[in-house]
C-alpha cells in the first residue's frame, strides 16, 4: 500500500476503535433516546421543562457522533483503496463480484451518519436560539416542533447504524460487507468453492495470490487446490470434534511439506489456521 492508503486505512482503525469503545455506543443511544424527549416537553410547555438539559443533551449527542461520522469516512475511502487502487503494483478488484454493493453500502452508512449528526447540530441550534432570543409563540412551537422531528430522524439512524459498525476486523475488513454469490450446484472442490464463493473481493484476491505461492509448498503427488481442499476438509471436521488436534496436524503434513507447515501456522501469514478457521465460521455462517 502506498503512504496515503496506509494512512486512510490507520485512520479507519483509529476512528472505528474510538466509535466502539463502550460506553459510546451506549450514550449515542441513550442520548438518541432522550434528545427528542427533551424537545417534547419544552413543546408541550412541560413546567418542570429545561433549555439548559435540551441544549446539553443535544450537544452531547452530537459530539458523540464525530467518531463514527470520522469511522465511516474513513472505511469509505479505505474501502475503495482496497478495492479499486490501481498504483503500486496493485491491481483493480472489479473482476470480483460484490465491489459496488460493498461501496453502495458504505456510501449508505456515511450519509446515514451525516444525517443523524446534521439533525443534531441543528437540534442543538435551534434551542439555543430559542433559549436566547425573545421569540414568539408561534416561532417557537415552529422550531420546537422542527427540533423534535430531528430528534426522532436521529433516533431512526441511530437504531440502525448502532446494530453494526463495519470494517472492525483488521485481518479482513471487507468480509462483513460482502454478501455471497451464488455458486455451481455442482462443484468441484466443495469446500474450496463454497469458501471461496464466501469471500470478498480483496480477501478472494489475496487467496488466488495465496494459491499460486503455494505450487512449491505441496508434496509431490498433490497439487495446490487438492491440498487446500484436503486441509479445509481436515478443519470441518476438527470442527465437528470428529478429529483432534494432533490428527489435523497429521492430516496437513501428508499434503504440504514440513517446510510449508510453518507458514500455516505463523501469524504473520494472512491464510494460516486461525484465518481458515474463522473463514470457513464465517462461510458456516451463511448456510
Amino acid at each position: 500500500m502506498s503512504r496515503r492508503v496506509r494512512s486512510r486505512d490507520t485512520g479507519r482503525r483509529f476512528w472505528t476503535r474510538l466509535a466502539t469503545t463502550s460506553p459510546l455506543p451506549q450514550l449515542r443511544l441513550l442520548f438518541s433516546i432522550i434528545a427528542p424527549v427533551t424537545a417534547l416537553l419544552l413543546f408541550i410547555d412541560w413546567r418542570h421543562a429545561s433549555f439548559e438539559v435540551a441544549i446539553g443533551v443535544h450537544a452531547l449527542l452530537t459530539l458523540t457522533f464525530l467518531p463514527t461520522l470520522a469511522a465511516a469516512s474513513f472505511a469509505r475511502m479505505s474501502a475503495r483503496d482496497r478495492l479499486l487502487l490501481r498504483g503500486g503494483g496493485q491491481r483493480s478488484m472489479n473482476a470480483y463480484p460484490g465491489v459496488e454493493r460493498i461501496l453502495n453500502t458504505l456510501d449508505e452508512r456515511r450519509v446515514r451518519e451525516r444525517v443523524r449528526i446534521s439533525s443534531a447540530a441543528l437540534g442543538t441550534a435551534a434551542l439555543t436560539s430559542l433559549w436566547n432570543l425573545d421569540s414568539g409563540p408561534t416561532l417557537a412551537s415552529i422550531l420546537l416542533g422542527a427540533t423534535v422531528s430531528l430528534g426522532l430522524v436521529c433516533a431512526l439512524n441511530s437504531f440502525r447504524l448502532e446494530s453494526s459498525m463495519p470494517m472492525r476486523s483488521n485481518s479482513f475488513p471487507l468480509l462483513s460487507l460482502h454478501a455471497p454469490t451464488l455458486h455451481d450446484s455442482a462443484l468441484d472442490r466443495v469446500m474450496t468453492d463454497l469458501l471461496v464463493a464466501h469471500l470478498d473481493p480483496e480477501t478472494a484476491g489475496a487467496w488466488d495470490v495465496w494459491m499460486k505461492s503455494l505450487a512449491g509448498d505441496v508434496r509431490s503427488d498433490q497439487s495446490a487446490a487438492s491440498a487446500v481442499e484436503h486441509l479445509l476438509q481436515a478443519l470441518h471436521l476438527n470442527h465437528l470434534g470428529l478429529l483432534d488436534e494432533n490428527g489435523l496436524l497429521s492430516e496437513t503434513k501428508r499434503v504440504f511439506k514440513v517446510s510449508a507447515i510453518d507458514g500455516l501456522i505463523s501469524n504473520h501469514s494472512i491464510f494460516n489456521i486461525s484465518a481458515l478457521r474463522r473463514l470457513l465460521a464465517h462461510t458456516r455462517a451463511w448456510q
